[in-house]
């Protein structure tokens, strides 16, 4: 059992890490809370019988009760906090982006490393178990070479005063950065390594100093294309959150599975073997079919669980094992070089070599 700190108690952590997460995961403990929002935190703190509640990281992390601590802040504090919890022996679960450039991820790392504390990079969506269903499938070869794929993330996010995810100084972008990065790695996890991204990024509807709107194409090294759309102006009952990945055999496509539930829908569709052309490209035609829907289990399908929850429990067993996490530092790294690459492809108009 792994004694878990949660810096950040009052965001992400309260909606969904602690109540899906940690308190339902069979090897992690909520051992302490911590917030600058004191009184939300006590809050928290009285919700799940935690007796430790602090106002100051330091309080935090110099418990010697706490082994483990989960950052849920603003993305320019991670790579301080995470500094110091490295240096206190504490290993490290960091909320994407892992910090606000590569630069930092690679001080991050080292000294994670330096201080034998693990780390790892929250890009929880790998953990829903119909993104794994999904993965097995592929690699199985079930809809032969991926060829083509389109992810989409969207939400309804106007201009608020404060918000630290509307100011690139304290998150480091918009949109792209904020719900763009879980499709992209989700395709990574997929269909391989990206070798080349193009990207645009706009201000269609608000007037905050970070995107909005974002649309990427990624170039992977087995010369498949994928789209991603991610958007902060698209409202929540319009968002689908769609998956698209087509194989030279079939197609997997799924609704509400990129997210923060552990729900959604998934159809695949293939053949036994790929066929020859057919001039009249009858679309309606589909020889094998599978679905998954949460909302009618069938006997054998992927039961749903939060991913949170079996984030958590990853990050406890590698602890407790010694293992290195299924997303490293390493991970939380790379998928931030190809964010500033995209970054710098909107910027500049060009395909940028990752």
């Amino acid at each position: 059992m792994i004694n878990i700190g949660v810096i950040g108690a009052c965001g992400i952590a309260k909606r969904r890490m602690i109540p899906e997460g940690i308190t339902k995961a069979d090897n992690v403990r909520l051992t302490a809370v911590m917030d600058l929002d004191v009184s939300g935190a006590r809050e928290i703190a009285k919700i799940y019988k935690v007796n430790k509640c602090y106002s100051k990281v330091e309080e935090l992390i110099n418990d010697k009760e706490v082994q483990a601590v989960y950052l849920a802040v603003p993305t320019h504090l991670h790579l301080p906090i995470a500094i110091k919890a490295a240096r206190a022996g504490k290993h490290v679960l960091v909320e994407k982006p892992m910090a606000m450039n590569p630069a930092e991820c690679l001080r991050m790392i080292k000294e994670c490393k330096k201080n034998r504390v693990k780390l790892m990079t929250g890009l929880f969506m790998r953990f829903h178990v119909y993104h794994q269903k999904m993965k097995e499938l592929i690699d199985a070869g079930l809809i032969g070479k991926p060829v083509l794929a389109r992810a989409q993330l969207s939400c309804w996010y106007p201009e608020i005063p404060g918000a630290w995810r509307q100011n690139k100084i304290l998150g480091g972008g918009g949109s792209l950065i904020d719900m763009g990065m879980h499709c992209i790695d989700l395709l990574r996890m997929l269909m391989g390594e990206i070798t080349e991204v193009s990207a645009f990024t706009a201000n269609s509807a608000f007037k905050y100093k970070v995107e909005d709107n974002a649309a990427v194409i990624l170039r992977f090294k087995s010369n498949a294309l994928a789209m991603v759309d991610s958007s902060f102006c698209v409202t929540d009952s319009s968002s689908h959150n769609v998956l698209e990945l087509y194989g030279q055999k079939g197609a997997v496509k799924s609704e509400y599975t990129i997210g923060q539930g552990a729900g959604g829908k998934v159809n695949i569709n293939y053949a036994e073997e790929s066929k020859g052309y057919d001039a009249s490209q009858k679309r309606e035609v589909k020889e094998k079919e599978l679905i998954f829907d949460s909302s009618n289990l069938k006997l054998g399908d992927p039961i749903p669980v939060s991913p949170y929850k079996l984030e958590i429990e990853h990050f406890a067993d590698c602890i407790e094992n010694n293992k290195e996490p299924l997303i490293s530092g390493a991970e939380g790294l790379r998928i931030q070089e190809i964010m500033a690459a995209l970054y710098e492809s909107a910027r500049t108009g060009r395909k940028i070599k990752v």
